[in-house]
């Protein structure tokens, strides 16, 4: 995928992936990393989701924010996805902007699958993930899943 502004050419390929995702209903357009995390997802890793609708955009407010998925065969579990490099300082900064974000607006994100993709997780990165609560006390989260080269993994979180 070319960076900028995507052709018609380019909008119709990804659509044409997005409209092959094995889920229920799509609410809205994906974003290219969306599509690939979910073509993984449910393909690779045998998951079932179904996805949230983005809320509308209000003008002078902007959007509520809304999680991205309901985990369907993990107890209905409502997710927030984040893709991310493989670095503790981006995955830790992306969910507290996300669960600050939401919680100014009255709303919970708890729950984060981060995608590394075909990455490999080190054993240092777990490490630092498992500490996250420890360290960020004003953002604490309930559970954390990095989906990575080996497959997915769900972080114990101290």
């Amino acid at each position: 995928m070319k960076i900028g502004n995507p052709t018609d050419a380019d909008k119709t390929y990804w659509r044409a992936r997005q409209d092959a995702l094995p889920c229920n209903w799509i609410p809205d357009v994906l974003q290219p990393h969306e599509i690939r995390f979910y073509e993984r997802f449910t393909g690779e890793l045998g998951q079932k989701v179904a996805l949230i609708p983005r809320p509308a955009y209000i003008p002078g407010v902007g959007r509520f924010p809304e999680n991205d998925f309901v985990w369907l065969n993990n107890g209905l579990l409502i997710c927030e996805l984040k893709s991310n490099a493989a670095k503790y300082s981006t995955i830790q900064e992306a969910i507290r902007s996300a669960v600050v974000a939401a919680r100014k607006k009255n709303h919970i994100k708890e729950n984060f699958i981060i995608d590394l993709g075909y990455k490999t997780l080190s054993e240092k990165l777990r490490n630092q993930l498992c500490t996250m609560n420890a360290r960020a006390k004003s953002f604490q989260i309930a559970a954390l899943w990095v989906v990575h080269k080996d497959g997915i993994e769900q972080i114990t979180l101290a």
